[in-house]
């Protein structure tokens, strides 16, 4: 099994411009020095890392302390941006709709995952692998993994964050994330739609033992509002209650 902790880079000097040239702020710097404090003793057989100033020195200290020079990769880019967008919160939106779309000049999300995916396969099938990478390009290997939840990881997703991908005879099989991105552990909205003792339509003998609904919040690997069941007989529905939160 190969398993690698993709690690994202602390937080960046935005003030510099260039996308490769950027480097840590003196927080970020702080943020590489806990990631080396926190994974020293995890049995490393190589550090790898973008090639983006920020990725690499995320992992410097970690490879100091270990006794591991950091490879570069090009592969481990972050996603190619064009050269202007001018409603970038509405292209970043587009991007996790269609997969595949991209301006001129840029990168598709399923474009980025070509490239993670290439890496993870090129890597030992017994390696132990740190990774210093970037937000989107963590989160489309979230999107391989589990279909439709790239976008809310990237949403929850911190400086510094740490995943951690199984990869078994060339698949991937498994994903460990350091806190709650998606519905499990958070506090979401949930429309019922077919409350408790509710008939079904096609056969009135039949009745719903649970509230049925969807997660208003967000979109499940359908491209459909995530389904959502409510359990347990005090959350019974009645009329003109359409909604639940917990």
């Amino acid at each position: 099994m190969t398993i690698i902790d993709f690690i994202r880079h602390g937080e960046p000097d935005t003030h510099i411009h260039d996308d490769r040239l950027r480097p840590l702020t003196t927080r970020g710097q702080r943020q590489s020095h806990a990631i080396a404090t926190n994974l020293i003793y995890i049995p490393y057989t190589a550090v790898y890392a973008s090639p983006a100033a920020r990725a690499t020195e995320t992992v410097q200290p970690l490879a100091t302390v270990i006794g591991k020079e950091i490879i570069h990769d090009d592969r481990l880019l972050e996603r190619q941006m064009p050269d202007w967008v001018v409603d970038f919160p509405g292209y970043v939106r587009k991007q996790w709709t269609d997969l595949t779309y991209a301006q001129a000049g840029g990168e598709s999300i399923v474009q980025v995952q070509a490239r993670y995916q290439a890496f993870m396969q090129s890597l030992p099938q017994d390696g132990v692998v740190a990774v210093g990478t970037h937000g989107t390009a963590m989160s489309s290997v979230v999107e391989m993994i589990w279909p439709g939840h790239g976008a809310p990881f990237f949403s929850a997703l911190r400086f510094a964050d740490v995943i951690r991908v199984n990869i078994q005879a060339r698949k991937l099989v498994s994903l460990m994330a350091s806190r709650p991105f998606s519905v499990l552990g958070q506090t979401m909205t949930v429309a019922i739609d077919q409350p408790l003792g509710k008939a079904y339509q096609e056969r009135a003998q039949l009745i719903y033992p649970v509230n049925c609904g969807k997660v208003t919040q967000i979109v499940g690997g359908n491209v459909e509002k995530q389904d959502a069941y409510v359990l347990g007989q005090k959350y019974r529905c009645h009329p003109g209650l359409e909604t639940f939160r917990q």
